[in-house]
């Protein structure tokens, strides 16, 4: 039974790690994509068991299996089971051979995990592989592949009807991009060696498309609301496990959707049920939030550019600074540093083109940008690397194979390229506001203080207790409360008032003081700059026993060294990385940016969170859940940059500050140079 709901939800609010099943699935994909790209002689039992080798020690595949307790042999097993399947696969479909019960051959791949985008429809998707085919009779056609690793019913030679409708919606995107109409494809399932063919059915894609519609504008959000939010179907097997039960529930008994009287089958006990240990100032805070959330998503939708890609031409883009046109292909580099892996880039404007200044444009090195065609939107994401007039290098995961010039045609295909900023940052505040409200100890704990308001307790510690750690007199009065209060806190402590020097020099004297106790420490920021100045002055302190979660901001050799990436790129298997990640001390993070596997795993001693009033109240549960203790630093007076007009409009705390602060949590620094801290 499908349930439109939850398909709204996965696009607005998921927050769910891989399992076990979405692992095997990306480790098929990769050993099917690069055994397709062997020479057919290539394609042996050896060639593959290498390739199972580098799939499963990519840095990205270990991290994900850290995140699921799977050990190296474990994940061997995983790659090694494949193994079979996919040379059956390159043998029996892509060597020439009709294969068992099929009318068609594999006689080139065209390209792997394509992207496109397609304003026309309202889709985009990422396809497995685009190759061409060939039937008995020596027709050929360029067809849509789409990979399957899970197990299926071998009798069925149909293919689920999910699967089906992914590939006759492919058809719609390939027809416009290759301009000729897409009315062949083939899904594939890998266990048990089943090609599906798939012909263009009209009577199928009708109602596909209105079901987009349908969904679509069942996400449309006004005024904080979902107004057209689909039925829940309230089946209680589907609805026991779902990981958006909390949610949907309180819509339904808070009745910001609809009536319970829409539900008169289902009792109100099993509406209930989800939500049953949760107090009604908890039931009125988690109702609250959910509204500022989401018109925190309507404000940044607004001001997303995503939409003036397909809304707006691209030489009025231009205009803006945030895009640049009329660039062509160079040369493309593999690369390997720092444990990232991918391609580099490079594209120079054109001669003719309209000659516009590089310095003055709004991209950067480190943005976030999408490659695009007159035509064709959205070829493929990418990294900016470096921008030097008149060129641009560019970090991605491969070339597409429409950078370069078509054999057919002498003309070189110029390419757009757009700095994007997404609207899709919401869907960490909701992920942090369900775990708030878990029925769990850590949940349950975290909102005695939170939303019941329990005061923190300072018990009494002896001086010989802290001066064991470490000398304090080389701190002044104000940093030694901080460092005191921290240590003796049964939950959390607020700072404010610090000039950068001191906060930089307290916060370094925190952590000594820490390390010296044998504390695991979490320490995020709102900005990646923040966090790398707080890193390096940790570094300057021998303190450099830390790693750091995404790409530094600074470009930084002893920060880059300790990026989470680098680190990774240094042991040889699963269970090294295990070792790695639980037993480094200091873990540095954004607080937007606790997606990583590690926080799946860890639970920390101390959060020492820098610029917490400058990120909405909801982006401090994620860390405050994974850590006993809470030092929370930052300036009551900064604001959260879009939050004021929502939060005023639902009369709530719009930073942890204003939450919780006072003057018996708080250690106030004053904010004359000349006073005595």
């Amino acid at each position: 039974m499908f349930c439109e709901r939850k398909t709204v939800f996965n696009e607005r609010m998921r927050q769910g790690f891989d399992n076990l099943a979405t692992l095997e699935g990306i480790i098929g994909h990769e050993m099917l994509g690069r055994g397709m790209c062997l020479k057919p002689e290539m394609r042996t039992r050896r060639s593959l068991q290498s390739i199972a080798w580098n799939v499963i020690h990519n840095s990205s595949i270990m991290t994900k299996a850290y995140g699921l307790g799977i050990n190296a042999q474990e994940l061997a097993r995983v790659a090694n089971s494949l193994i079979v399947y996919v040379l059956t696969f390159l043998h029996d479909r892509c060597d020439g051979s009709l294969g068992r019960r099929q009318a068609w051959k594999i006689t080139r791949v065209v390209d792997i995990e394509d992207s496109i985008w397609n304003p026309t429809y309202g889709l985009k998707g990422k396809l497995d592989a685009t190759v061409e085919i060939e039937s008995s009779a020596g027709e050929k056609f360029v067809a849509p592949l789409e990979f399957k690793v899970g197990k299926m019913d071998p009798t069925n030679h149909v293919g689920k009807p999910d699967h089906v409708a992914q590939v006759q919606l492919y058809f719609l995107l390939m027809s416009e991009r290759y301009k000729s109409n897409i009315t062949n494809g083939l899904l594939y399932y890998l266990k048990p060696d089943t090609l599906v063919e798939s012909k263009y059915e009209r009577k199928f894609l009708q109602p596909l498309i209105v079901a987009r519609n349908r969904i679509v504008t069942s996400q449309k959000i006004l005024n904080g609301e979902f107004i057209n939010l689909p039925r829940a179907i309230m089946n209680p097997r589907i609805c026991e496990n779902c990981e958006h039960r909390l949610t949907c529930s309180l819509l339904i008994r808070t009745r910001l959707v609809e009536s319970l009287d829409e539900y008169r089958n289902t009792t109100e006990e099993y509406l209930k049920k989800g939500l049953n240990h949760l107090s009604k100032k908890e039931l009125e805070f988690l109702k609250a939030w959910f509204v500022v959330i989401t018109l925190e998503t309507e404000l940044l939708e607004k001001k997303s550019n995503v939409k003036t890609l397909w809304t707006v031409p691209e030489h009025e883009r231009e205009k803006t600074g945030r895009c640049i046109t009329n660039m062509g292909f160079n040369s493309a580099m593999d690369y390997h540093t720092h444990g990232y892996e991918g391609v580099l880039v490079s594209f120079s404007r054109v001669s003719l083109a309209p000659e516009i200044d590089f310095d003055k444009l709004e991209i950067q090195p480190q943005d976030f940008v999408v490659v695009s065609t007159a035509k064709d939107i959205c070829l493929t994401y990418a990294f900016v690397e470096s921008i030097c007039q008149p060129s641009i290098i560019l970090r991605m995961e491969r070339v597409n194979s429409q950078f370069t010039a078509n054999p057919d045609s002498r003309t070189i295909p110029l390419m757009t390229i757009d700095k994007v900023q997404s609207s899709s940052a919401t869907n960490a505040h909701f992920g942090y506001l369900q775990a708030l409200m878990a029925d769990n100890h850590s949940a349950s704990r975290l909102r005695k203080y939170i939303i019941l308001r329990e005061a923190p307790l300072y018990p009494s510690i002896s001086a010989d207790s802290v001066l064991a750690h470490g000398p304090l007199k080389k701190y002044r009065r104000k940093q030694r409360e901080v460092i005191v209060m921290a240590i003796r806190t049964d939950s959390y402590l607020f700072v404010q008032g610090m000039t950068e020097d001191v906060k930089l020099n307290t916060i370094v004297g925190l952590i000594s003081f820490l390390m010296s106790m044998k504390k695991t420490v979490l320490l995020a920021t709102y900005s990646g700059t923040a966090l790398d100045n707080i890193l390096m002055a940790c570094f300057n302190e021998n303190l450099s026993n830390f790693i750091r979660i995404g790409e530094p901001k600074i470009r930084n050799f002893a920060l880059l060294q300790r990026s989470d990436k680098t680190k990774v790129s240094t042991v040889e298997n699963v269970d090294q990385l295990t070792t790695l990640f639980d037993e480094t001390p200091i873990i540095g993070t954004t607080l937007m940016s606790l997606k990583h596997e590690v926080f799946r795993v860890r639970k920390f001693d101390y959060l020492i969170a820098d610029e917490a009033s400058q990120v909405l109240t909801t982006a401090m549960f994620g860390a405050m859940l994974i850590t006993q203790k809470h030092v929370i630093i930052g300036n009551p007076e900064q604001h959260p940059f879009h939050s004021m007009s929502t939060t005023k409009a639902m009369n709530v705390d719009d930073n942890i500050f204003t939450m919780l602060a006072t003057e018996k949590n708080t250690v106030i620094f004053p904010s004359e140079p000349s006073g005595k801290i």
